[in-house]
């Protein structure tokens, strides 16, 4: 049943995980979590907190799997092959971990089978993975802010990349009508008075 919230609400972690780990799996065994959203919207950060409630459980980082600025298209392709496919079946997956400086694949890093796994990045939540997922968050913030922490975290000289990047993924997002999908649409900015280590603050739930 979808709860839109007519006013941001906050929503516990503790709370979160509950909810995922009283959910059926639907990737095999695995109770599958995915958090996407715009560059620089609070995905990782949310993916760390939420992981740590679920007691440590795997989080795979997209931004290890893309073939450098150009692969957002084909990472669904490796995300299936290598963690969503092998999970399915029981089995651990395991995936390539991409060398940003050196622009290759460096070495294999392990998927363990776990109640849960979380998939954070820009495409974990597209179209082909939506009846895997127990829970697909989608997380906002304001464009400049977005901006603003990506190219702190990725450095000035990679403005002209970015430049490239931001327009990709916003016709990735239409093409997947990714937030349309989500279950959850938090909002990653930042509120004063919100311990955002405890609580999510929910836009829509849509649960």
């Amino acid at each position: 049943m979808t709860r839109p919230t007519a006013a941001p609400t906050l929503l516990d972690y503790a709370d979160v995980a509950r909810d995922v780990l009283d959910t059926p799996p639907r990737l095999g065994v695995v109770r599958l979590v995915t958090i996407d959203g715009p560059s620089g919207a609070g995905k990782t950060s949310l993916a760390r907190r939420l992981c740590r409630s679920l007691r440590r459980v795997p989080v795979v980082h997209l931004d290890h799997l893309y073939e450098g600025w150009t692969g957002l298209d084909s990472v669904g392709d490796r995300l299936d092959a290598w963690v969503m496919t092998p999970v399915r079946h029981g089995l651990p997956g395991q995936h390539l971990v991409y060398d940003w400086h050196r622009g290759a694949y460096a070495e294999w890093r392990e998927v363990p089978l776990a109640p849960a796994l979380i998939v954070e990045g820009v495409g974990a939540g597209q179209r082909r993975f939506r009846d895997l997922a127990v829970l697909r968050i989608w997380v906002e913030a304001d464009e400049d802010l977005r901006r603003e922490r990506t190219l702190e975290r990725e450095g000035p000289n990679m403005a002209i990349a970015l430049s490239e990047w931001w327009p990709r993924e916003e016709r990735h997002f239409a093409d997947q009508d990714t937030r349309a999908l989500a279950d959850l649409v938090v909002d990653g900015t930042g509120h004063a008075g919100v311990d955002r280590d405890r609580s999510l603050v929910v836009l829509e739930d849509r649960r």
